[in-house]
């Protein structure tokens, strides 16, 4: 996430990326396209950078459905054995 804060601080307008969250942090859609400052070396960092942190996100989704899914298995386990005692 920091790598791709530092490309990404050069790519993205401050002001624009100001305008367009409100109070609470929400995003709020612009009427037009902002220019970005990218060259080709600037893309390629970019879009691999996103898909690294799709690929990341995506694994720690599977994860944690997996250890979502033990837990229960557990809880099951748990109260089984408390009420055979």
């Amino acid at each position: 996430m920091r790598t791709y804060r530092n490309i990404a601080e050069g790519i993205f307008d401050r002001m624009v990326l100001i305008t367009i969250r409100d109070a609470d942090n929400n995003v709020n859609r612009i009427s037009h396209n902002p220019a970005l400052r990218l060259n080709d070396d600037a893309k390629y960092r970019l879009n691999y950078r996103i898909h690294m942190l799709a690929v990341f996100n995506k694994t720690m989704r599977r994860i944690a459905k997996g250890l979502v899914e033990k837990s229960t298995s557990l809880i099951g386990l748990l109260k089984k054995k408390i009420i055979l005692k």
